[in-house]
């Protein structure tokens, strides 16, 4: 067994938000760790016994392996247990050949992939411009252009997800680059990235941390051609046990992955009658986003309105 990563001080937070709209956000100090794939982290106490500082609110604990359905909230030995998200974790298994991957594959979506590629690649004058970057020499050029695809991205211009633009997280991502910690990945059309993919490198996994592709070019399946492209460079390494597409139920996660595992995010927080108040409200409005959510698909509307939020 792996071991998760180690217990860290955190600034976390809960959105309030329904589907891509966010309306606030609740803000805590804490004690986290994430439970990396394939730990043995279903048997954590709860609250753990790790000793919080004076300004600490509680524990946060992300990607616990869950059997059983956990509790939404419940009040334990001072604190509040809150767990608002269960998700399926998808994950590849690379201790396979990539070729055996794609048999892995409904010979009708191998065909609808490749059919993709080949109309990327007849819209770029017959070749693909797709580059990988490894080293710390190579990643400046990539965070340029994926800075370039993240700001017309709806991650980062609705949901404040995209990649960081800032001078320490670049510092950060070249120290990795040279420590062989990163691969990222860029789709360009004529000279212009429309999209990128980053993870991060993690003993003998590979850690899904940032992407994202231009709405221009949704049309041509950016994403798909860059994440087909990105996986069998992945794979002709030879060296990872598997890809970890961490937290998030996404269509692209569903289609490329072959296993997954039940997961858990789960917030200890001290007793107090604020915090009482804003889990019930946090608990409430995902209630009515799930409601609502359910019946705008029945109505043939959710996917539209995203579309138009997004845009």
């Amino acid at each position: 067994m792996t071991m998760a990563q180690d217990w860290h001080v955190s600034e976390q937070m809960l959105k309030f938000q329904i589907g891509d709209l966010i309306f606030g956000t609740m803000h805590f100090k804490v004690l986290a760790c994430e439970v990396g794939l394939g730990n043995e982290g279903s048997d954590m106490s709860l609250p753990p016994d790790k000793v919080l500082e004076s300004d600490m609110s509680g524990y946060a604990i992300r990607g616990l392996p869950v059997t059983t359905a956990r509790p939404l909230l419940e009040a334990r030995d001072g604190y509040y247990i809150y767990t608002p998200k269960t998700f399926l974790r998808h994950y590849i298994n690379m201790r396979q050949s990539f070729e055996d991957y794609t048999k892995g594959f409904r010979s009708k979506t191998r065909s609808t992939i490749r059919r993709k590629i080949r109309k990327f690649s007849e819209a770029s004058g017959g070749s693909i411009d797709f580059r990988a970057y490894r080293s710390a020499g190579e990643i400046e050029e990539f965070y340029r252009f994926a800075r370039k695809v993240s700001a017309d991205t709806y991650q980062e211009r609705l949901l404040d997800a995209g990649l960081p633009d800032n001078q320490e997280y670049f510092t950060q991502l070249r120290n990795a680059a040279a420590n062989d910690g990163v691969r990222g990945f860029v789709l360009l059309y004529e000279d212009r990235p429309i999209s990128y993919l980053l993870l991060r490198i993690v003993e003998d996994m590979l850690l899904y941390d940032y992407l994202g592709y231009d709405p221009e070019y949704a049309k041509w399946s950016a994403g798909t051609v860059l994440h087909w492209l990105a996986i069998e460079d992945l794979f002709a390494e030879q060296r990872y046990r598997l890809l970890d597409f961490t937290e998030g139920d996404g269509e692209h996660k569903r289609r490329f992955g072959t296993d997954h595992i039940t997961c858990a995010n789960v917030f200890c927080l001290k007793k107090k009658p604020s915090t009482y108040f804003m889990l019930h409200l946090h608990a409430g409005l995902d209630r009515f986003a799930a409601f609502s959510g359910e019946l705008l698909t029945r109505l043939g509307l959710r996917s539209k309105i995203r579309k138009w939020l997004r845009r």
